[in-house]
């Protein structure tokens, strides 16, 4: 199962690349825009190899639970922060003037996104630990920082006109006391 899990990592970060190189250099390239929704379905069937592997390794504990409590917080955070942290039109309306979102989870660190899931697969790790399950969980977080760095560095600083004044002003990813006010505040504001 193991090997499964890595190929389609590696698999799904190739078309997040190809998505990001495309989004920058050829956007009228229509087939890229099935190259992201292709690459999460595969992060999807590798997290549900990497279940079926950690099934037999999971031993019902209050640690156990309480680390699956936190794969499910982690989960909705991650949901919070791709999908309802975003303002609509984001990935319906790609040719749209863009610029930074700010607000909610984006105040909290450029990456939320990637925050949550490292935390998510760390979780699920700890609830039912091996070392093949150690192994794919360091692969999937692996491809996502890597990732992340890509588009930190080169993919939103050519698709968002004030991509650099929002690395001045939000962490890359570790949230500080500045960012985690901002996030609260964004939140309850909305309220």
């Amino acid at each position: 199962m193991l090997i499964y899990t890595l190929l389609f990592t590696v698999a799904a970060y190739l078309l997040y690349f190809l998505y990001d190189w495309y989004t920058v250099k050829n956007p009228a390239f229509s087939v890229s825009h099935w190259f992201f929704p292709l690459g999460t379905i595969f992060v999807v069937i590798a997290t549900g190899f990497l279940l079926c592997q950690s099934v037999s390794h999971f031993t019902l504990t209050p640690f156990s639970v309480l680390c699956l409590l936190l794969v499910l917080l982690f989960g909705w955070f991650l949901f919070d922060s791709l999908v309802l942290s975003l303002p609509k039109g984001t990935y319906t309306e790609p040719d749209a003037p863009r610029t930074v979102f700010r607000g909610r989870m984006y105040a909290l660190c450029r990456h939320p996104g990637v925050l949550w899931y490292c935390c998510m697969y760390l979780a699920l790790w700890a609830a039912a630990p091996s070392f093949t399950g150690a192994i794919a969980c360091f692969a999937l977080c692996l491809g996502n920082v890597l990732y992340m760095l890509l588009q930190d560095r080169w993919t939103f600083p050519a698709v968002f006109s004030d991509y650099e004044d929002y690395k001045k002003e939000t962490p890359l990813f570790f949230p500080n006391r500045v960012s985690i006010r901002q996030c609260i505040a964004s939140y309850c504001h909305k309220l």
